[in-house]
């Protein structure tokens, strides 16, 4: 496990910020790196932040974990239009039930 995810389990979150931000300048192109920050800025309550880290990743649109956790961070903003967005993405991947009722549930209250 990085010192990293290390530092943020821990409940070090500065710490695990400045090494997660230390570890992206050697590695940026990473998914991983971005998905860490993005748990990480979640956590803190910067969703705005946080969907910006997933969204740095290079071909979002075929990465269902980091869609699904940029649709939780839209979703957590009241953006429901755009996390049903997300999470259409997801099924045009792969059909999964879990994706594919929550994408309901929201599409009604959309």
């Amino acid at each position: 496990m990085s010192k990293a995810k290390c530092n943020v389990l821990m409940g070090e979150i500065q710490n695990g910020f400045q090494d997660l931000q230390a570890y992206v300048s050697h590695n940026s192109t990473s998914p991983d790196i971005h998905i860490w920050a993005g748990h990480l800025l979640f956590q803190i309550g910067a969703f705005d932040d946080a969907c910006k880290a997933y969204s740095n990743i290079s071909n979002i649109t075929k990465n269902s974990e980091a869609l699904l956790y940029r649709a939780m961070c839209y979703l957590t903003l009241k953006d429901i239009v755009s996390a049903v967005s997300n999470l259409k993405m997801i099924l045009d991947l792969k059909y999964m039930n879990e994706v594919y009722f929550d994408y309901e549930m929201l599409e009604g209250l959309r």
